[in-house]
């Protein structure tokens, strides 16, 4: 049954890659035909691919800091897995980015049920606070930027990340948690569903109490400010002359929207274009389009070839430690 399903998740990816690679594509087109086929094209000739290897190596490290992130929260609920079934696992949720809403990220903690049978009810919560954790380290870096290079959406950024903090402590509330509970299973069909969601509630208090939440923040902030890393090299690879802290907003605050879709294909994409032309002196659409073209795929479409990978090898993982 695992198996089946393992080839059933396969298939959808290979889909949602598809879309969301030729939406990607797309944009690319229409911004080469913007700036003009030659002014992109030269600018990509003119990139020193030696820098290729060093921007590739933060997006390891970004992928590395998450992943000891997340096995720091599956042994907040009493999960321990070895590296070699935990990693493909992981590596999965990388290529889940690209599902509608990021929905198809919960094969990972089904697969963790698979392989050690850890009811999805205390996995789940891990992945709530590991998006969580992922999105306040986002916007804490994006709203420190914003301050000198956006003022006027600081306010929204802040906001946003209030709600995130303030909605991830609520859950730690027993007295919150206790009386939405009680409402929950005073409702008419939706009663039965009060005792999962109180083990969800209670292995998310686990995840998120203070120690692990400050551990986990700081991993997110190191994990993503590795990509910031990332983009100033690309951008100094194409011979820009920018400071790090403007390429740390301009990543950060272009990932914070295009978290409204699907591994921000098409937003992410927009935003780091119309931002590098906007914040840096001298840099036309065309060198924008080049360096956002290869800034996501070192940081976006190398996780999915990645994940993808993992992916056709999951069946072998599940029979071994199933």
């Amino acid at each position: 049954m695992a198996q089946q399903d393992a080839r059933s998740i396969l298939a959808r990816s290979r889909r949602w890659i598809a879309i969301a690679a030729a939406v990607s594509a797309l944009l690319y087109v229409a911004y080469g035909a913007v700036s003009g086929w030659r002014e992109t094209g030269a600018a990509l000739q003119r990139f020193q691919w030696a820098w290729t290897v060093p921007v590739l190596l933060t997006t390891l490290g970004n992928y590395g800091l998450r992943y000891v992130k997340w096995v720091v929260l599956l042994r907040q609920v009493g999960v321990r897995l070895a590296h070699s079934a935990n990693l493909p696992i992981y590596a999965i949720g990388l290529v889940m980015t690209l599902s509608p809403a990021k929905a198809g990220e919960v094969v990972k903690p089904w697969l963790v049920r698979e392989v050690t049978g850890t009811p999805m009810v205390r996995t789940l919560p891990v992945l709530v606070a590991d998006r969580g954790t992922d999105a306040i380290a986002i916007l804490v870096l994006a709203a420190i930027g914003a301050t000198t290079y956006a003022s006027e959406h600081v306010g929204l950024l802040v906001a946003v990340l209030v709600v995130i903090v303030v909605g991830l402590a609520l859950t730690q509330s027993t007295l919150v948690t206790s009386t939405a509970l009680a409402v929950v299973r005073r409702m008419p069909g939706l009663g039965r569903l009060a005792d999962p969601i109180e083990q969800m509630l209670g292995a998310l208090r686990e995840c998120m109490s203070p120690g692990p939440f400050v551990v986990c923040v700081a991993l997110s902030i190191g994990a993503w400010w590795l990509e910031c890393l990332g983009t100033w090299l690309v951008l100094i690879g194409f011979g820009v002359e920018v400071s790090l802290g403007t390429a740390t907003f301009i990543y950060a605050f272009a990932t914070a929207l295009g978290a409204i879709s699907p591994g921000g294909v098409g937003v992410t994409d927009a935003t780091l274009i119309q931002a590098s032309q906007r914040l840096i002196v001298g840099v036309s659409l065309g060198t924008a389009t080049a360096a956002a073209l290869l800034l996501r795929i070192a940081t976006l479409w190398f996780g999915v070839i990645l994940g993808a990978i993992a992916l056709f090898g999951i069946e072998r993982v599940l029979n071994k430690e199933g």
